[in-house]
């Protein structure tokens, strides 16, 4: 869902009101993961330590992190 998101907007900013339920909790889970990796580039910890595969495919797909070594 997040990569059909960002084809169909080109951007992965997702309002946190869905009146249409087209993206039904794309928003909770993409807060979720941004926090997830926050954590992992500040103390590396959860599942990015043991996958970070994951952590760069989320990279890689455009998910950024307010505050990360990146922006």
């Amino acid at each position: 869902m997040l990569l059909l998101f960002k084809e169909k907007f080109g951007h992965l900013r997702i309002p946190g009101v869905d009146p249409k339920n087209e993206w039904p909790g794309l928003q909770g889970w993409l807060k979720n993961t941004r926090s997830a990796m926050s954590k992992y580039e500040k103390h590396s910890g959860g599942r990015s330590e043991d996958e970070p595969q994951y952590y760069e495919l989320l990279k890689a797909a455009g998910v950024t992190v307010h505050g990360s070594k990146d922006e």
